[in-house]
């Protein structure tokens, strides 16, 4: 049975030959990136960081963790990844609009003090 793709991204998840050595990466990178860093010498931090901070590794383990994001939750139909996005596009907004509502009630506060109506 051929297993159509249900968005764009599966298709792309598909279309990279790549993802098969993505896939052998393990889940806990970060927590022996962590550990790792705990075990270094100060002064060997700075060149930690930066090999594990390069582009090609950043790259590397995002596709890594979207593979196997699709592998879990897009694959099996699971319920997860709308709620994922409907939580992310929650907070982007209340982010976006956060600066705004406090220049807002700034606003209104300096207007109180003064004694002057706000609009």
């Amino acid at each position: 049975m051929v297993s159509l793709p249900c968005c764009c991204c599966c298709s792309l998840f598909r279309s990279f030959s790549s993802l098969s050595q993505l896939r052998s990466a393990g889940a806990s990178h970060m927590a022996s990136a962590l550990r790792n860093l705990a075990s270094l010498k100060v002064k060997d931090v700075p060149t930690y960081v930066k090999s594990s901070l390069s582009k090609e590794k950043v790259v590397q383990d995002t596709w890594s963790w979207l593979y196997k994001y699709n592998e879990k939750y897009v694959q099996t139909g699971s319920i997860r990844p709308l709620t994922d996005v409907m939580l992310s596009i929650g907070f982007l907004s209340y982010a976006v609009a956060w600066p705004t509502e406090i220049r807002h009630l700034r606003h209104a506060e300096e207007a109180a003090q003064h004694g002057i109506a706000h609009h």
